[in-house]
């Protein structure tokens, strides 16, 4: 994935079949990963967290903020350049959470007896 994102539209285009090529292979491993971890009887990533929202903005927060310290080493960007592109991708993440409910508020709703802990 680092390579598909730092490659395309930089080095190669985004149509070209360098970067088409390492799409398919990202897709594939992320395929086969999802399903060898559904059969894992240990998985290092129990695919039952994904249905919690806060766990999934979280991943994305972390997928986005790697993404962007990736992009900025591999396109030589200046400091101020990478602060932007940072700090749009963090709005963007802040902007997400904002419309969830707040994992605090789920906490005291769970800790009064309002509401059920999800299963992990």
């Amino acid at each position: 994935m680092l390579l598909l994102t730092t490659w395309g539209g930089t080095r190669y285009g985004w149509g070209s079949p360098a970067i088409i090529a390492l799409a398919l292979v990202v897709l594939a491993a992320l395929v086969a990963y999802l399903a060898v971890e559904r059969r894992a009887a240990a998985p290092s990533t129990p695919l039952r967290l994904f249905r919690s929202s806060v766990f999934t903005i979280s991943a994305v927060q972390f997928l986005l903020a790697t993404m962007v310290l990736a992009g900025q080493n591999a396109a030589d960007y200046a400091e101020l350049g990478a602060a932007t592109v940072a700090f749009m991708a963090v709005a963007l993440v802040l902007a997400l959470v904002m419309r969830e409910k707040p994992l605090s508020k789920e906490i005291v709703e769970i800790a009064e007896g309002k509401a059920e802990a999800p299963e992990y």
